[in-house]
C-alpha cells in the first residue's frame, strides 16, 4: 500500500533527529545557507534514512532568490556528495507538486500538492532552527564573544588535540596581561577600557601571525591572554612584545600608548598528558609574574613549581579549615601616642595547623587569586562581632575594631549589605565597626567601592584606606574615596631611623590627609625614635611593635583591661 502524505510525515518526523539529519543539517550552516529566510521550505529524508532531494518553493523571480542566496535556480548545493540539494523557485507556489525522490533520481516513490506539506515544512524549519541554536551555543561554548579569539575552554580543546596527537611537546604556553593597563580604563572611562582590550586583542593576534602559521590565542579575562606558540617562535615572540602599542582616538585627543607586560611561559613536555595542568603550570608563572609590581617575566621552573604545589596544598585543606575552626583572630592594637591608650585594634586571621601557626603573608595571596578571601573576610567579622557582644555584655572598655576587606568583595555590589546584616546581627553599635580597604594605584573598581563605603557610613560604619604608601599611591585616591581613616603603610619608616627624607614625605602626607578631615594612623612603628617624630607632625595614632604584636584573644582581653601603656621612652 502506498504510504499516505499524513503517514510519510509522521514517519520523517521519526527520522529526523537521526544521525543522517543532522549530518545534513550541519552541511547546511557549514555552507552558510539561512534557509529560515524562505517564506516556503520543504526538506524531506527518504525511508531508507538517506538524504532525498529538496525542492524549494519561493515566491519571487530568480534575480530575488540570488539576493537571498548565492545559489541559481536548479543549481546543487552540495556537488560531488553522496546527498543532493536542489533548489527550485517558481511565482506560484499553490499549483506546484511536490516530487519526492530515493538516491536513485529515477525512483519517483510520492507525490503530493505543496499545499498539504506545510505542516511538515514548518516541523523541519523549527528543527532546522533549533540546529543553528545549538551551532550558535556550541561556538560561544568555546569562543570569547566581544574579542572573537577562542576562550579557555577553547584553548582548552586545542591544546588537548596536540596532547593526543603528540605533538603538544613542540609548543608553549604564554600567558600575559599589559602590566598596570586598567589605570587607562579608569581615566578614560569603561567603554574606551573595553576598546582597548579589543585592539590588544587584534594587535596580539597580527604579531603572532607575522611570524607563526600554528598558534592559538584565547582571551582568558579583560587584557588577560593565553597564547599557544611554536616553541622555536618564543623568543621572537617575547621580544616583539617590547615595541607593542595601542592607538586610539578619544574624542579629539590620539592616545598612543605603548603596553607592557607580566608575562608567564611554560614550555609544554612529553610528560604532559592532560591540558589542565600546562595551563595550570603557565598561570602559575604569570600570576608570579604580577606579584613583583613591574613588568616581569617568569618562566616556569624548579622554584615556581615549588610555588605552585604549595598553593595547591593549601587550596585542597582551606575549605575544611574554615570548617574546622583552623583560622583564629588575634587583635593588634592602635595607640593613642599622647595619652598612650589603647584607641583601637585591627583584627587579623591566623591559619593554625598540625605543625604551626602560619602568617597572613603565607596563604592571603592565594585566597584572593582563588576568591576564598571573601569566604574569611566574613569569617573574621563574625568572630569579630562575636567577641564585641561579649565585650560589651561583660562590661569591658570596648575599643572600636578594624576588619580587613579584599577588594576581590567588588566583584559583589551587595557584600556592603551583608556587613551591615552581620553587625544588626550581633547587635553592634556600628562606632565600634571599621571596614579597612588596601589601597590600590589600579583602582579599576573605584566606583563599586565608592558606592559601598557610602552604604556602610550611611549605617555609621566608618572604612579606612589600609597600606597607603604602597606601589603607585595618589592622593587624588583621597578626593574620589570617602574614607574616615587613612593608615600609612610602615614601608615609609626605616626600621631604625628616621631619615630627613621620609619626614619630608610623611609631615606632608598628614598635613594633606589632615586638611581633609581624614583621620591618620602609621603602621609599623618599632622604634621611640619613629614615635617622637610621628607625635611632632601631629599623627597621633599608631600602631607597631613598639606598644604590642598581633595578640590572640585571651592576651588581648587581658590589654583591654589594662588599657594604657607604660611610656617606652622611660
Amino acid at each position: 500500500m502506498k504510504d499516505t502524505p499524513k503517514n510519510k510525515s509522521e514517519q520523517i518526523k521519526e527520522n529526523v533527529l537521526s544521525k543522517t539529519a543532522s549530518d545534513f543539517l550541519k552541511k547546511i550552516f557549514d555552507y552558510q545557507m539561512d534557509i529560515t529566510k524562505l517564506p516556503y521550505c520543504l526538506m524531506l529524508l527518504a525511508d531508507d534514512m538517506k538524504l532525498g532531494q529538496i525542492h524549494v518553493a519561493y515566491h519571487n523571480t530568480e534575480s530575488k532568490f540570488q539576493d537571498i542566496t548565492p545559489y541559481k535556480r536548479y543549481d546543487t548545493l552540495l556537488l560531488n556528495e553522496p546527498d543532493y540539494v536542489y533548489f527550485y523557485s517558481i511565482e506560484k507556489p499553490d499549483d506546484v507538486s511536490v516530487q519526492f525522490w530515493k538516491m536513485d533520481p529515477s525512483v519517483i516513490w510520492e507525490e503530493t500538492d505543496i499545499q498539504n506539506m506545510i505542516d511538515l515544512s514548518r516541523f523541519l524549519l523549527i528543527y532546522l532552527g533549533h540546529y543553528k541554536y545549538l551551532h550558535k551555543a556550541k561556538y560561544a561554548l568555546t569562543h570569547d564573544d566581544f574579542t572573537g579569539l577562542v576562550n579557555l575552554n577553547g584553548f582548552t580543546q586545542t591544546l588537548a588535540d596536540l596532547i593526543n596527537h603528540e605533538r603538544a611537546s613542540k609548543y608553549s604556553i604564554v600567558c600575559l596581561s599589559a602590566f598596570r593597563f586598567r589605570m587607562i580604563h579608569q581615566e578614560y572611562g569603561h567603554d574606551f577600557g573595553s576598546r582597548i582590550s579589543y585592539q590588544m586583542a587584534n594587535n596580539l593576534k597580527v604579531l603572532v601571525e607575522s611570524f607563526s602559521t600554528e598558534h592559538t590565542i584565547a582571551r582568558l579575562i579583560n587584557d588577560s591572554f593565553a597564547i599557544l606558540i611554536q616553541n622555536t617562535y618564543v623568543d621572537q615572540f617575547i621580544d616583539t612584545l617590547s615595541e607593542f602599542e595601542i592607538n586610539l582616538t578619544y574624542g579629539q585627543k590620539e592616545i598612543r600608548q605603548k603596553v607592557l607586560f607580566n608575562i608567564g611561559i611554560y614550555h609544554i613536555k612529553e610528560s604532559d598528558t592532560s591540558p589542565a595542568l600546562p595551563i595550570e603550570y603557565a598561570m602559575a608563572a604569570y600570576a608570579l609574574s604580577r606579584q613583583s609590581n613591574k613588568p616581569d617575566i617568569v618562566f616556569y621552573n624548579n622554584e615556581v613549581q615549588q610555588l605552585f604545589l604549595r598553593e595547591r596544598e593549601i587550596e585542597t585543606k582551606m575549605h575544611d579549615a574554615l570548617n574546622n575552626k583552623e583560622f583564629l583572630v588575634y587583635y593588634q592594637p592602635k595607640i593613642d601616642l599622647n595619652s598612650l591608650c589603647i584607641c583601637g585594634a585591627e583584627a587579623l586571621v591566623r591559619w593554625s595547623t598540625e605543625k604551626r601557626i602560619l602568617a597572613p603573608i603565607e596563604f592571603i595571596p592565594i585566597f584572593e587569586r582563588n576568591g576564598f578571601i571573601c569566604s574569611i573576610d566574613f569569617f573574621v567579622l563574625e568572630k569579630v562581632c562575636k567577641d564585641l557582644r561579649n565585650w560589651l555584655d561583660q562590661g569591658y572598655d570596648v575599643v572600636p575594631i578594624s576588619v580587613n576587606f579584599s577588594r576581590v568583595h567588588l566583584a559583589d555590589s551587595s557584600f556592603a549589605e551583608k556587613i551591615v546584616k552581620i553587625v544588626k546581627k550581633h547587635r553592634i553599635p556600628t562606632r565600634y565597626i571599621e571596614i579597612e580597604f588596601t589601597e590600590s594605584a589600579e583602582m579599576e573598581d573605584s566606583e563599586v567601592l565608592i558606592h559601598a563605603i557610602d552604604i556602610l557610613k550611611s549605617y555609621g560604619i566608618s572604612c579606612s584606606m589600609d597600606d597607603f604608601g604602597t606601589g603607585y599611591s595618589s592622593l587624588s585616591l583621597l578626593t574620589d574615596t570617602p574614607v574616615d581613616v587613612l593608615k600609612i603603610d610602615k614601608s615609609l619608616l626605616d626600621a631604625d631611623t628616621v631619615t630627613s627624607r621620609e619626614k619630608v614625605i610623611l609631615s606632608n602626607i598628614v598635613r594633606m590627609v589632615r586638611a581633609l578631615n581624614i583621620d591618620v594612623i602609621m603602621e609599623g612603628v618599632e622604634t621611640v625614635e619613629q614615635a617622637d617624630f610621628l607625635k611632632q607632625i601631629n599623627c597621633t595614632h599608631a600602631q607597631g611593635f613598639l606598644f604590642d604584636k598581633p595578640l590572640p584573644l585571651h592576651e588581648f582581653e587581658q590589654r583591654l583591661k589594662k588599657i594604657q601603656y607604660e611610656d617606652p621612652s622611660m
